[in-house]
């Protein structure tokens, strides 16, 4: 799946897997993206400039050599959040933010509240060994441009977050 005027194509972990690049080449064909890598701590974008990434302190890429953008992943550790920022977008506009949710531990028992802008947008995500995606819709950057989604532990287990798109509606 790739959206229609994507700016941000994420894949958690940060591994170049096969299809993150064949998506972002595609996306790039509908516009300029925001990011060059696949992922990376909060900061300016190596080749754009944009300022994006993700903050959760010890948080971990699923150590994997070979996957697809569901099953290289972020975690979190010690029932923290995870959260990605992403800048450079136009406050005038609206945008839809894609998540994609795995859990090649499914016997954990995984949930999550999921937040864009400190509003919830999901009470209860669950985590399955089936690939899912969060589709959320009409969402207005801040003042500054900036798109922060956040995913946050309901259960006992730590979360996880598979990848990130953002695109103009």
């Amino acid at each position: 799946m790739v959206p229609k005027q994507p700016r941000y194509v994420v894949n958690a972990g940060g591994n170049f897997t096969t299809d993150w690049q064949r998506i972002a080449a595609i996306a790039r064909e509908d516009g300029p993206l925001l990011n060059s890598v696949p992922e990376q701590p909060l900061g300016a974008d190596p080749a754009t400039g944009a300022r994006w990434g993700y903050t959760s302190e010890g948080s971990k890429p699923r150590d994997v050599v070979a996957g697809d953008i569901y099953t290289t992943l972020r975690y979190a550790v010690s029932h923290r959040d995870l959260s990605y920022t992403m800048s450079g977008l136009d406050p005038r506009r609206r945008y839809t933010v894609h998540a994609g949710y795995y859990d090649p531990w499914p016997w954990a028992n995984r949930a999550a509240r999921v937040g864009i802008k400190g509003t919830v947008v999901s009470d209860q995500q669950l985590f399955t060994a089936e690939p899912v995606a969060g589709t959320y819709t009409d969402v207005a950057p801040a003042a500054d441009g900036t798109i922060t989604l956040t995913v946050s532990p309901t259960r006992a287990p730590d979360i996880q977050l598979s990848w990130v798109m953002v695109a103009r509606q």
